[in-house]
């Protein structure tokens, strides 16, 4: 199932007329911590799909997918997925305010900007999905969850 998704995932970027980029090779691990000051290592995901959202918060179209993916994730629980948002913003507190006022349930991390540079993040949004074994399957700058894809994962699509 999980390669279905990644086919799946790629069709839509190549008949859409996304940008995607093909990497076949290992994400590299990264250390951040999240607004509550935990933790959060990339390798303790092995074995899950992960997907690494860089974004910022005075980017509009980051807010939108924001909002969408929030939606998208409490609506769609799935233990073999993982989602994390890595704020690009200059403050911490800039991201704190912004994060705790709409209320957001998923994982925030705060990137020194050492992540975004090790994963040639040169603007946002920018996706990343990183397979069960740790590899970078697919990139993609832009919004990647526009319509037509909430559609297809909403009628079946899967991220096993």
């Amino acid at each position: 199932m999980k390669k279905f998704f990644i086919i799946l995932v790629v069709c839509f970027f190549a008949i859409f007329g996304f940008r995607v980029d093909l990497y076949a090779k290992q994400a590299n691990n990264f250390i951040l911590s999240d607004i509550d000051d935990n933790q959060v290592e990339l390798l303790s995901f092995r074995g899950k799909m992960v997907v690494l959202f860089f974004f910022a918060t005075w980017c509009s179209v980051c807010k939108k997918e924001l909002s969408e993916l929030n939606d998208f994730i409490a609506n769609n629980p799935d233990p073999s997925f993982k989602l994390l948002c890595i704020s690009q913003d200059e403050l911490r507190e800039t991201l704190e305010d912004f994060w705790n006022s709409r209320g957001y349930s998923m994982q925030v991390l705060f990137d020194n900007k050492d992540v975004s540079s090790q994963y040639g993040v040169q603007s946002v949004p920018t996706f990343f999905l990183v397979d069960t074994t740790g590899e970078i399957v697919v990139e993609e700058t832009g919004s990647f969850y526009d319509s037509q894809l909430f559609k297809v994962l909403s009628e079946g699509g899967s991220y096993k």
